[in-house]
């Protein structure tokens, strides 16, 4: 994100970077034009092939909730323009339940110009703990792997590749992009349809190519693969991969020891924080997660269980973030000298009168939010 504003009693020009971008304040005297363009150009370019470190606007994240609780009360595509709680400006391409449970949606959107690849999750922990098998399977179809060497979670990986599944999802998105170059593909889900919604944005990637930009915004997702599978997918700059979790969700946590590919944003009581590669990178100055954020969870597993319900969710994205985005959503990485020990007290309040007015916020916000 650039900002150039001309300051005539200084003859001089200001240009302002986000702090997400590079986190710094450049006075450019008047004349330099040469060195203005250059540096916008070599913005232009970082942005262009960093999209994997670019925080997604509070406005796309809202986008992407909204979609992944509604994905729960579309069991058809009329089903979107005759629900009220789904915004008007969403349009249905396809829907399909799979005979093993699955359920995605293609939807899209002229007014945020988007095209969004959505499963259906459940809030249900002991649903996730059945269902979540722990036997590995290399990424991708049965016969045709993408890549046999990254292995994923056997459900998971026949959730997205059986049944022929992908293959349409790629037939549909490929043809909406077609149709409308200039918009994003984002792939969302919330908990199972989280995990779905990862292992999607990666092998799209492979498909479409590193010239489509890819966001992959989630809600709860669990562990998905192993570490090859991490590298792997940590190493495509043209997806974003955002995994949000709400205090002490549990399902995050498992199934232990596989690992996480992409950002965590972490939702406290006390503010929002983003970990660079969940993990952290200490060559550049990034924090991971702090250490207890692994097993706290496990010392109060009713309360984390709570924790995942998607209601949570909304209503902190809704009643926290929105009115104040700098405290509850963050827009930088934390960093090393800045990260503090991971402790959130169980005082989050799940009265029921926050939830009456939530759509008809999430959609306000929407439209006014940058997107």
């Amino acid at each position: 994100r650039l900002f150039v504003t001309h300051n005539e009693s200084c003859q001089n020009t200001i240009v302002f970077l986000s702090r997400s971008t590079i986190n710094a304040a450049m006075t450019i005297p008047k004349n330099s034009t040469v060195s203005l363009l250059l540096l916008a150009f070599s913005l232009l370019f970082s942005v262009a092939t960093s999209l994997s470190t670019d925080i997604p606007p509070l406005g796309r994240t809202v986008e992407s909730l909204t979609l992944s609780n509604a994905i729960y009360s579309i069991h058809r595509c009329e089903d979107v323009k005759n629900n009220p709680d789904i915004p008007s400006h969403i349009s249905c391409h396809t829907y399909e339940t799979k005979h093993d449970g699955t359920q995605v949606a293609v939807l899209s959107s002229d007014f945020h110009k988007y095209v969004a690849v959505v499963f259906a999750g459940t809030d249900n922990v002991h649903d996730i703990i059945t269902d979540v098998e722990i036997s590995m399977k290399p990424f991708g179809p049965i016969d045709s792997p993408i890549n046999p060497d990254a292995r994923v979670h056997e459900g998971f990986n026949s959730a997205v590749f059986g049944e022929g599944l992908f293959d349409r999802i790629f037939t549909i998105t490929s043809d909406i992009l077609q149709e409308h170059p200039d918009y994003k593909l984002i792939t969302t889900g919330h908990s199972l349809g989280a995990a779905n919604s990862l292992l999607i944005a990666v092998a799209l990637s492979e498909k479409l190519g590193e010239d489509v930009p890819i966001e992959n915004i989630s809600f709860a997702c669990p562990r998905t693969g192993d570490e090859t599978f991490r590298n792997y997918a940590n190493q495509m700059k043209n997806v974003g991969i955002w995994r949000v979790v709400f205090k002490d969700d549990i399902v995050p946590r498992i199934p232990l020891p596989h690992r996480h590919p992409g950002h965590t944003i972490q939702l406290d009581r006390r503010g929002a924080k983003v970990y660079y590669l969940h993990y952290g990178d200490e060559d550049n100055g990034y924090a991971g997660v702090p250490e207890s954020w692994e097993t706290r969870s496990f010392l109060d597993v009713p309360m984390a269980s709570l924790h995942h319900v998607i209601r949570n969710y909304i209503k902190y994205i809704t009643k926290k973030s929105s009115p104040n985005p700098l405290k509850y959503y963050a827009d930088e990485f934390v960093s090393m000298e800045l990260g503090e020990e991971y402790g959130d007290e169980y005082d989050y309040e799940d009265g029921d009168e926050d939830n009456a007015s939530w759509f008809e916020e999430a959609e306000d916000l929407a439209s006014t939010a940058t997107f």
